[in-house]
């Protein structure tokens, strides 16, 4: 499953962008432009269980710790921002899979959840296109 132009038809579309920015490359999975803003998706597609502790992401049947991808988000959308376009730059984390849990969600992080992909894209068309 995507983020797909379907689901959000007023926007500009680019997939899977590898950009660099002052001798910096940076990836991103989905860039939505629109009119006023652009939105910057860092889209995963994990499954199970997991957890936030001090900024940490963990399986909670392993406990594995994984690389936090709002740390990605942070770098890539400040890169973003270097180019000095005049768009303001919203960037999200968008887990995908129905099957994803996430406990100890901080409501402060810029986290959209399974059960919020649906209304976070009817919030995207909303918007003036």
């Amino acid at each position: 499953m995507t983020i797909s132009q379907k689901a959000c038809s007023k926007r500009d579309f680019i997939n899977d962008l590898l950009l660099e920015v002052n001798n910096s490359y940076f990836q991103t999975d989905t860039l939505i432009i629109s009119e006023t803003m652009i939105h910057l998706l860092e889209i995963k597609n994990f499954q199970g269980d997991w957890h936030l502790d001090s900024d940490k992401l963990y399986t909670v049947t392993s406990g594995r710790e994984y690389k936090n991808p709002i740390y990605q988000l942070k770098r890539s959308a400040a890169l973003l921002q270097t180019l000095k376009q005049n768009y303001p730059v919203e960037a999200s984390v968008v887990f995908i899979n129905p099957e994803f849990t996430l406990y100890q969600a901080p409501m402060e992080q810029p986290i959209v959840l399974p059960t919020q992909v649906n209304r976070f894209m009817k919030d995207l068309n909303t918007m003036n296109s």
